[in-house]
């Protein structure tokens, strides 16, 4: 099998078991203990430490991804020694494929819904707007979510898939770990006890997995990472549901939820992505002929 660009990016630094052992343990230090202090001071700094408001708590839950994405730098610049770039690309990073893929699945999810609203589940979303409430959420969310996603691409679909790719010939291996590793992070978010587990399980794991393919097919982080943001914050600006991890004030809410109906749309709209990822590959290749 021809090595993946991707995963060889990590052969540039030092590779050996307990240096990936003690890099895990340092971000996870990162997000319990900076993390909580940073929380900490967003609360002190807002004011209202001992009754947050809403939009305080919303703050001070991102800072740990902050403190882990802090936590992650240090591992593969002090533990592996090599640049924190080789997490995103081999290359030059691409930042037109980033763009591509954020305008087109933030398009996707708006067609999924308009879909859903007009045809399949009519009266099921309203209009919850409120300018008051949306507007510090919203700065907020473009602030902090690119950080809260970008460190869970650089994590899983970086580190972890550049790590166990590594050791293995068959690329489907790292991308299925980190899949799995990827939805059971997820199993303590309030979705989970809200609606059945299984679509939910199933729909990280299938975000994980998909997101990996996308990497190991582009040869970069780039296209995850771009899915990721744009998912992440089209689902705290535009349309959220009770018991959302990102429930924030937003255009629309679904009164009943359906996560096998949205494990559906997810699958569609991966696919419609998955098809322009491959054509712009193909006639990338062939103008470079």
């Amino acid at each position: 099998m021809t090595p993946n660009a991707y995963i060889e990016a990590a052969r540039s630094g030092k590779n050996a078991l307990w240096r990936y052992l003690a890099g895990v343990m340092l971000v996870i230090t990162a997000l319990l203990i900076l993390g909580t202090m940073a929380a900490a001071l967003v609360m002190l700094a807002a004011g209202d430490f001992a009754n947050p408001t809403a939009l305080t708590n919303y703050m001070a839950g991102m800072m740990g991804f902050i403190a882990a994405l802090a936590g992650l730098w240090a591992a593969v610049r002090g533990l592996h020694r090599r640049p924190f770039r080789s997490l995103i690309s081999p290359g030059a990073i691409d930042l037109p494929r980033i763009g591509l893929v954020f305008v087109i699945w933030f398009g996707l999810c708006i067609l999924g819904d308009l879909v859903l609203a007009l045809l399949v589940t009519p009266g099921n979303y309203t209009w919850s707007f409120d300018a008051a409430l949306f507007w510090p959420f919203a700065v907020a969310s473009l602030a902090l979510i690119p950080f809260q996603a970008g460190f869970e691409e650089l994590f899983f679909r970086g580190y972890l898939l550049q790590g166990i790719g590594l050791r293995t010939a068959r690329l489907w291996i790292p991308a299925v770990i980190q899949a799995l590793f990827f939805a059971l992070l997820h199993f303590w978010n309030p979705e989970m006890q809200a609606y059945d587990i299984a679509p939910m399980l199933l729909f990280y794991f299938s975000f994980g997995l998909f997101a990996a393919w996308l990497t190991l097919k582009t040869g970069g982080l780039e296209a995850s990472m771009a899915l990721h943001v744009a998912n992440n914050l089209y689902a705290s600006l535009a349309v959220t549901y009770s018991g959302s991890a990102l429930e924030t004030p937003t255009f629309f809410t679904i009164q009943k939820m359906d996560p096998w109906l949205s494990l559906l749309v997810f699958y569609l709209s991966a696919a419609v992505l998955a098809w322009v990822v491959i054509a712009v590959q193909k006639k990338r290749a062939a103008n470079a002929l």
